[in-house]
């Protein structure tokens, strides 16, 4: 199974804001799959951060 295309809705103030498309070639059990994940994660991980810091964004 190959998962080409994902999207994804960003929600600010409980509001949708945006849909946010994803492609990728890269099959399912690839062994490069993980470390993709991981700085894929990183980069959203710092954006939130700074989201966050400037009080656009509380948690949950």
């Amino acid at each position: 199974m190959c998962v080409e295309i994902v999207h994804y809705h960003a929600l600010v103030n409980k509001e949708k804001v945006g849909l946010i498309f994803l492609g990728s070639g890269l099959k399912q059990g690839d062994p490069l799959s993980p470390y993709l994940f991981i700085l894929g994660m990183e980069g959203l991980s710092k954006l939130l951060k700074k989201v966050k810091a400037r009080g656009e964004v509380h948690e949950i």
